[in-house]
C-alpha cells in the first residue's frame, strides 16, 4: 500500500485493521506529508481500483492537535492534517 499511495504524495503512515468494519469490510487509513490539494487528491484516490475493488476515500471530520516543544518549555499546538480512509 505503501508504493501506491506514494505515487502522488509522500506518505506520514499506512495502518491496515486486523478487525472489519461495521459493514463487514476491511479499511485501513493512510496519513501523509504536507498535501497542497487536498480536494485534488482526494478526487484522484477515489476514482482508483486495486484490482477488483475500488478505492473509497473519505477526509477526516476532525483534525488531531500536534504538541511540540522548543525545548526552551515553551509548548505550542497546531493542527495536523488527517489522512485519507481506504474502505475495501
Amino acid at each position: 500500500m505503501l508504493k501506491l499511495f506514494q505515487k502522488w504524495v509522500r506518505v506520514k503512515e499506512v495502518f491496515i485493521s486486523k478487525q472489519l468494519s461495521r459493514w463487514g469490510r476491511r479499511f485501513g487509513l493512510v496519513r501523509f506529508f504536507d498535501v497542497g490539494n487536498v480536494v485534488s487528491l482526494e478526487k484522484k484516490l477515489d476514482r482508483y481500483f486495486i484490482g477488483n475493488m475500488k478505492l473509497h476515500v473519505n477526509l477526516p471530520k476532525y483534525r488531531r492537535e500536534r504538541i511540540e516543544s522548543n525545548g526552551s518549555g515553551h509548548v505550542s499546538t497546531e493542527k495536523s492534517g488527517g489522512g485519507i480512509q481506504d474502505h475495501n
